[in-house]
């Protein structure tokens, strides 16, 4: 089912690495090489072997709109993402798209909508999304289809180039960006654990994402050692519902989070 179509303006980046001389047209004009698109232990197509230029120094720019509203995901929902490219002194243009979660592994699936001018690619752990017959035409569309499961926060690493067309790699100017989806706010979550005051929603290696009661006043949030030791606290403002709470600086073991004088026991391992 798609989404609302309520569009969430990102900064992305085209392109991954598409060389325009003739030699090369059937190995990066016609799609990117995978892992191009800056992820964290990949390359990246401004790189000495490829464009060989420095990244986000050009005039242009690249902006994109991703249909989930409030730039957040519902488990198993698919979303359209549309890439558009704006830089007046290039005249050929493409990107790399990659979604990872905090441990930088794969989060969520592509999925090509047109066939002409979009392809996927693949790298170990990792699925991509780039250009596909490199041309004049700098906007993309393509949908995304959200992990079956709350994961946390997700990134988009998105890189691309507007090259110049001269039938060689210098010249081109490389973008990058980042584009970060957060769950949405209870809409579709199973809860981890649960009161009538607050819910775990999820639980990864640095932080709880918490869910709680609406109310009218501030008040705090607090995790708690099973010794009666404050190890964190913070304000919950009025209205305020939903909470990230950092926890990777706690040592292994089972804590109390507690909000409205009750308390969820839960283990950080």
């Amino acid at each position: 089912m798609k989404s609302s179509t309520l569009g969430i303006a990102l900064t992305v980046l085209i392109g991954g690495a598409i060389a325009l001389t003739p030699k090369e047209s059937n190995t990066k004009a016609t799609a990117p090489p995978a892992n191009t698109c800056y992820v964290p232990g990949g390359s990246g197509c401004g790189s000495s072997s490829c464009h060989n230029t420095s990244i986000n120094t050009g005039s242009g720019f690249i902006q994109a709109t991703f249909s989930g509203a409030n730039n957040e995901y519902v488990p198993g929902q698919t979303y359209t993402i549309n890439v558009t490219i704006s830089d007046d002194t290039k005249q050929r243009f493409g990107f790399q798209a990659a979604s990872v979660d905090q441990n930088n592994m794969q989060a969520g699936t592509f999925i090509v909508t047109n066939t002409n001018n979009t392809s996927t690619q693949s790298s170990g752990r990792l699925s991509f999304i780039g250009h596909k017959a490199a041309n004049s035409s700098a906007t993309w569309s393509f949908d995304w289809t959200a992990p079956s499961t709350n994961v946390g926060p997700i990134k988009f690493y998105l890189a691309g180039n507007a090259a110049n067309n001269n039938n060689s790699d210098s010249g081109d100017n490389i973008y990058t960006s980042q584009l970060p989806v957060n769950p949405a706010q209870g809409v579709g979550l199973t809860p981890v654990m649960m009161n009538d005051a607050f819910k775990i929603i999820s639980q990864d290696p640095s932080q709880l994402v918490v869910q709680v009661a609406d109310h009218n006043a501030a008040r705090s949030i607090s995790i708690i050692s099973m010794a009666g030791q404050i190890l964190y606290q913070n304000t919950v403002n009025a209205g305020e519902t939903m909470l990230r709470i950092p926890y990777n600086h706690l040592a292994n073991g089972i804590y109390l989070l507690q909000c409205d004088y009750k308390s969820i026991k839960f283990i950080k391992q």
